[in-house]
């Protein structure tokens, strides 16, 4: 994009702050190699946290092997988690309470989260990472589901019509103690999100 500043014509990048058009590779060709193959095994193939980390030391222990690659192998990460946070590939998502009736959508935020341990907001209309277990986290923050969903359905076909009234939550007993969770929960992903 190109802006006119003091009568002189100067570019623009409109995608600065994108995070899709950050550069995350390391400048080292082998590194990026060894990052891609142990991401791809992890994506493509299920291998799990512990098996990432055991490709890691592997590859770390090739590197130190070569005494012209020592360096590199001091600059690749232990933990298998910090790589995942570097190319940030967890989906990113908004969740709904869905009704079962009308299927009308309420904004529904989960705090807390198993999975990378990714951060979340308290917003309702923010977006967040989904969650490993979506019933335990349900469990865990029942008093932000109530502050933000009715629990009956409030949508009216019509304007002067009546509500839907359906029931949105349903109540679970685990080890002895009532749970109110979502009968059903829904969650979109931005096409822009998906994309990137």
């Amino acid at each position: 994009m190109s802006v006119r500043l003091h009568n002189r014509c100067v570019t623009v990048a409109d995608h600065l702050s994108e995070k899709y058009f950050v550069t995350r590779h390391p400048q080292n060709k082998t590194l990026t190699a060894i990052y891609m193959t142990t991401l791809a095994m992890n994506v493509l193939y299920r291998v799990p946290l512990r098996g990432m980390a055991v490709l890691l030391a592997g590859m770390r222990s090739i590197l130190n092997s070569n005494a012209s690659l020592r360096s590199l192998a001091n600059s690749m990460p232990k933990e298998p988690r910090k790589l995942l946070t570097m190319y940030d590939l967890d989906p990113v998502t908004c969740g709904y309470v869905c009704c079962p009736s009308c299927f009308s959508l309420y904004p529904h935020s989960v705090t807390k989260t198993q999975k990378r341990k990714a951060p979340l907001s308290l917003e309702n209309t923010e977006c967040h990472h989904p969650v490993q277990d979506p019933v335990t986290a349900s469990l865990d923050n029942l008093e932000y589901t109530h502050l933000i969903v009715p629990t009956l359905c409030t949508h009216r076909q019509v304007r002067m019509g009546s509500a839907c009234g359906e029931s949105l939550f349903d109540t679970v007993i685990i080890n002895g103690k009532p749970y109110v969770i979502p009968r059903i929960k829904y969650e979109a992903q931005d096409l822009k999100q998906w994309i990137g």
